[in-house]
C-alpha cells in the first residue's frame, strides 16, 4: 500500500477537491467544445499526453515496481468503464449545448447512491438522498420526455454517466490500495488501447457502411487548445481520486451539480 493513501475522512478536504474537480471537469467540456477535431480523436489526444505526463511522475516517485495494482478486478471495471463514459462525455458535449449535455451528465449522481450502498455498504441518509431527488427532478426537466423523445444523443449521454457511476463506485474501492496517479495512468492506457483499435479498423467499418470522421491532422496552432484540453482532464481527474480517498462517494455525489 501506497503511504499516502492513509488518509482518515476528512469532509472540508472532500469538498476542496470534488469542487476542484468539477470546475475543471467544466473547463474541459468547454474545451471539447470549441477544439475542431473529432470526439474520439480528442479522447484520443487527452489520454496519450495524460500517460506522458503521469509516467515520469509515477517513476520518480515510486519506481517501476510502483506501477502496479492490487485489485485487479475492479480497476479493470474501471478503466473500461471510465474510459468508455469518457466517450459518451465527449460526444455528448460536442453535439448538445453545453447547459443541456452537463445536466445530462449529472444523472450519474442518481445512480451512484444506488450503487454504493449495495457495493460499497455505505448509509445514505434522508438529506442525501433529498438533494439527490431535487437535482434528478432538473434532469427529467432538461429531458422533457413526455412532450418529446429522447434522441439519441440524450441516450449517448445518460449512458455515459451510468458508465461514469461505476468507475466512481470502483475508484472508490481502488483509491484504498493504488495511488491516483497510478488509476489515472491505467485509465489512460484504457482509452489509448481501445481508440487504437478503433482507429486501426476505421477502412473496415467504413467497408460495412459506417460514417467515420478520419483522423485529422493537427496544426501547431492547436496545440494550445489541446493541452489545455489535457491539463484539465489531468487535474480533473486526480482531483476527484483524491475526493474519494477523504469522503464517501454518496457524500460528494451531489456536489457534481456545481458543474
Amino acid at each position: 500500500m501506497h503511504p499516502l493513501q492513509k488518509n482518515n475522512p476528512n469532509p472540508t478536504k472532500a469538498i476542496l477537491w470534488i469542487l476542484l474537480c468539477k470546475m475543471h471537469f467544466a473547463i474541459l467540456m468547454a474545451c471539447i467544445k470549441y477544439a475542431d477535431f473529432p470526439t474520439l480523436q480528442l479522447n484520443f489526444i487527452r489520454s496519450l499526453i495524460v500517460a506522458l505526463v503521469s509516467f515520469p511522475i509515477i517513476l520518480s516517485i515510486y519506481g517501476l515496481k510502483g506501477i502496479k495494482t492490487h485489485q485487479l478486478g475492479p480497476q479493470l471495471i474501471r478503466v473500461t468503464s471510465g474510459a468508455l463514459a469518457m466517450m459518451c462525455f465527449f460526444h455528448a458535449f460536442d453535439h448538445m449545448s453545453m447547459a443541456k449535455a452537463t445536466t445530462l451528465v449529472a444523472a450519474q449522481t442518481l445512480f451512484i447512491p444506488v450503487l454504493a450502498f449495495f457495493v460499497l455498504k455505505e448509509k445514505i441518509r434522508a438529506r442525501r438522498w433529498t438533494a439527490i431527488i431535487v437535482g434528478y427532478t432538473g434532469i427529467w426537466i432538461a429531458l422533457n420526455p413526455i412532450y418529446g423523445s429522447l434522441e439519441t444523443v440524450e441516450g449517448i449521454a445518460l449512458l455515459g454517466a451510468f458508465l461514469a457511476a461505476i468507475a466512481n463506485i470502483s475508484a472508490k474501492k481502488l483509491v484504498a490500495t493504488d495511488a491516483p496517479l497510478v488509476l489515472m495512468f491505467f485509465s489512460a492506457l484504457a482509452s489509448i488501447f481501445l481508440l487504437a483499435i478503433y482507429y486501426w479498423h476505421i477502412p473496415f467499418l467504413q467497408s460495412l457502411g459506417w460514417s467515420i470522421s478520419p483522423w485529422k491532422p493537427i496544426e501547431i496552432q492547436n496545440m494550445p487548445i489541446l493541452l489545455g484540453m489535457s491539463g484539465a482532464a489531468l487535474i480533473s481527474q486526480f482531483s476527484y481520486l483524491n475526493a474519494f480517498r477523504y469522503g464517501d462517494i454518496s457524500f460528494l455525489a451531489p456536489f457534481d451539480y456545481s458543474k
